[in-house]
């Protein structure tokens, strides 16, 4: 995350990229499904507050206006489909926006590898070539019920919107987050996708394939952030989570405490790039907590299970300081 502007002028700039960039075409219709999901679920009782915004994936930076070049970041969106899955489990509706074609809530579980390696052990006879013996699948069903369980019992809370290019991302998160703010103001916002921190002006683009006939020379600007204008404006009352990644764990902190004094947001989630399946940082304006996932009791397969634990045990402590203030 670049800290170059001031808040002020980050807002500026940020509102005015956002007017720049095409509006994908299902715009409105994604709007609806937002404010159709919030407001069903705060009339059949579910506290306005227990919702959560999750942004997963990487954003993709188009090179042509008909696109065949791109450029494009690793994120698979590991920690947001399992952070989706645990916010489930705690009783909150998830609004799950994410990298078309990266991991999601529950399906990450049955990647297709898996599932024909699964099967492939379960074969006990081929002696036809039309059929095929297999096994009873109890011992995977076993392993699954749990799993199967839970997506049953919270799939009504889910709700997941797809994004592949830079432009539909932010749109889609303006428009997210202030029907979140309107029905849902308490809600966490939990922004752990890898967004572009580069891109190509629209004016610049070439409108067909690019030749290859040569070196091509890219000028690249920078995306402005969009954290104050979120902060400040689209969703001012909720309670928002950045995540930074570094490669040099020296700058973790004092990167994610200048995010926090310069975007005056809640919580900032740091991790090290080597490290972040294991090892997390939770720094907010009074302190930092690890989350080591070797030194959970009792033990637990996945480090977001602790960091969703902590999240939602802040998050009530967010809404009781609200109440009292109220009162």
């Amino acid at each position: 995350m670049s800290d170059q502007s001031s808040p002020m002028d980050g807002e500026t700039n940020a509102e005015q990229f956002l007017r720049s960039l095409a509006k994908p075409s299902d715009l409105d219709q994604v709007k609806k499904k937002v404010l159709d999901f919030c407001q069903r679920h705060v009339d059949h009782g579910l506290e306005n507050s227990k919702f959560v915004l999750i942004t997963s994936g990487g954003t993709s930076v188009p090179l042509e206006r008909n696109t065949v070049r791109f450029i494009d970041n690793f994120s698979r969106g590991t920690r947001g489909a399992s952070s989706a899955e645990k916010f489930l489990q705690r009783g909150y509706a998830v609004i799950f926006l994410h990298r078309t074609q990266t991991l999601e809530p529950f399906f990450r579980h049955f990647q297709q590898r898996l599932v024909f390696d699964t099967l492939a052990e379960c074969i006990i006879s081929e002696e036809d070539d039309d059929k095929l013996a297999l096994e009873p699948l109890h011992n995977l069903l076993d392993d699954m019920s749990g799993l199967l369980k839970s997506y049953k019992e919270s799939k009504d809370r889910l709700l997941s919107i797809g994004f592949v290019e830079l432009a539909d991302y932010i749109h889609y998160l303006h428009q997210i987050t202030v029907v979140v703010h309107q029905l849902a103001p308490k809600s966490i916002l939990y922004l752990a996708a890898a967004v572009s921190d580069f891109y190509v002006p629209p004016s610049n683009l070439s409108t067909h394939k690019i030749n290859s006939d040569g070196p091509l020379k890219l000028t690249l600007q920078l995306v402005p952030k969009f954290l104050h204008p979120l902060v400040k404006y689209w969703a001012p009352d909720a309670y928002v989570v950045s995540f930074k990644l570094e490669t040099d764990p020296t700058q973790l902190i004092t990167k994610s405490r200048k995010a926090l004094d310069c975007y005056g947001h809640k919580l900032v989630i740091a991790n090290e790039l080597a490290t972040r399946t294991e090892r997390v940082l939770l720094v907010d304006k009074n302190q930092e907590k690890e989350i080591n996932l070797r030194s959970q009791n009792p033990p637990i397969k996945e480090i977001e299970d602790a960091i969703v634990d902590e999240l939602v045990m802040r998050h009530n402590a967010f809404l009781q300081s609200n109440r009292d203030v109220s009162d």
